[in-house]
């Protein structure tokens, strides 16, 4: 019997037989796979890691750690600077979002990347491959073969092998390429996008029973992929995933795939025990009529603090959308110069006790929250403007996306301290966020169709 956890971790095929699984660690160490260094790369006498290794290594370190050996000697590291649009290609099967958290990971240099402003510059570390290339005598149309050695450990070798002996491997390219594409159809049949990363969704492509494609290393995934009439690179919620196409990605989702708890442990989302005194913040926030805990105020402070701002203006321009801090400066003047001043001070309590650096990873998650956020805000003084009233919505929908916000607040609240969360809570959020930000969509999308 093989429990839900151990299946995440392990490979699978159906078969006549009954269902396959396998560790990634068996199947493939010793596997081959190949890298065609770029015009780019030859020039400079450099490889990038990106997202090449995937799914023959674990992983487990960002990718540039993967150690290369040539001749039994690792290849050493170096850095270049560069556009951060000529480097995507490199990474692109990561996603555009995953890639701003592997670079820097690697030990590069990448400020947020902005879609709108691509060309701004970025520092990348790669592999030296000049020696390499030179002894090698590499040349444009070549390839490089991969032969894993240590899956978990990140360990592969490599070797030259020249354009002109692909003439000779055709027909092993087709079928390469045919049956890569059967593969990703399958699975995309039987994993939900929750459940599925683009290192698992790789890893079973390439688990068959014959061997076939991790023992014919004459073409990538990136060319498998271009030539692949059926499928296309998407993103899910920021991260990159192969997806038939002309198929809508969000109606493979069901609340069926929501984990208990949103994905989450119960006493990260119950950080706030029930019942509480409010504070002297949260007193004169429920005097105006909002619903605002501190904690989600703090929330907004950390958000502004890790986007590298400092405007309290900005702070409440997030928290009041749709321009009801004007009104509550008219019906509440007295509460709200109190309000303010109660702000400041907590403002500069945040942004003392804030470090940049331990909020990496938990500023990005928390930025897509209040993206869901933000929404239902948005929703909500819609319902002001066209002056809808309670009887006329749907009730039923209006509780459950309020239980819905709820706990996106309660998660807000729970990154504010870094130390309440666990690795395997920050790896489950991302997939949670996955399935709020389309359920929420939808669920406003009824009530508007409704009223």
């Amino acid at each position: 019997m093989v429990t839900d956890t151990q299946e995440n971790k392990l490979l699978y095929r159906q078969n006549a037989e009954g269902d396959v699984y396998i560790t990634p660690e068996n199947y493939f160490t010793g596997s081959q796979f190949c890298i065609k260094p770029t015009k780019f790369e030859l020039e400079k006498g450099i490889l990038f890691a990106g997202h090449r290794f995937l799914p023959f290594c674990a992983i487990n370190k960002p990718p540039i750690k993967t150690d290369l050996l040539w001749n039994d000697n690792k290849i050493a590291r170096t850095e270049i600077t560069m556009p951060f649009e000529d480097a995507i290609t490199y990474y692109a099967l990561f996603g555009f979002k995953q890639m701003a958290y592997i670079i820097p990971e690697e030990g590069g240099k990448l400020e947020m990347p902005d879609p709108d402003n691509l060309q701004m510059d970025a520092t990348f570390i790669v592999y030296d491959m000049k020696e390499f290339y030179k002894d090698n005598k590499v040349k444009k149309g070549d390839i490089l073969i991969g032969t894993v050695q240590d899956y978990t450990n990140q360990t592969i070798k490599i070797e030259h092998f020249p354009a002109k002996g692909l003439f000779e491997k055709v027909g092993i390219i087709s079928e390469w390429k045919k049956r890569f594409e059967i593969e990703i159809t399958h699975i995309s049949s039987y994993l939900t996008p929750l459940k599925m990363t683009i290192e698992k969704e790789l890893a079973n492509a390439l688990f068959v029973e014959d061997n076939f494609m991790i023992k014919n290393p004459y073409v990538n995934i990136g060319a498998a992929l271009d030539d692949a009439d059926s499928l296309e690179l998407t993103e899910f919620m920021g991260c990159g995933i192969i997806w038939p196409k002309d198929e809508d990605i969000y109606e493979h989702l069901s609340m069926e795939d929501m984990p208990d708890d949103f994905g989450v442990e119960d006493d990260f989302l119950n950080h706030v025990e029930e019942p509480y005194e409010l504070t002297e913040l949260e007193d004169l926030v429920k005097t105006m009529g909002l619903e605002l805990t501190e904690g989600e105020i703090e929330a907004y402070m950390r958000d502004e603090l890790f986007h590298k701002g400092d405007s309290l203006e900005s702070i409440r321009d997030a928290m009041f959308v749709g321009g009801r801090e004007k009104n509550l400066k008219k019906y509440f003047p007295e509460e709200y110069k109190e309000f303010s001043d109660l702000l400041t001070d907590k403002f500069k309590q945040v942004q003392a006790d804030y470090n940049f650096f331990r909020d990496a990873k938990m500023g990005k998650v928390r930025h897509e929250l209040f993206a869901i956020k933000e929404e239902h805000l948005r929703f909500m003084r819609r319902l002001d403007a066209n002056f809808v009233m309670p009887d006329d919505l749907p009730m039923d929908e209006i509780f459950s996306l309020a239980d819905v916000m709820i706990q996106v607040g309660l998660l807000l609240e729970g990154l504010n301290d870094d130390e309440e969360i666990t690795k395997k809570e920050l790896k489950e959020l991302p997939k949670m966020i996955a399935m709020l930000n389309p359920m929420v969509t939808k669920m406003i999308k009824s009530i508007e169709d409704s009223i």
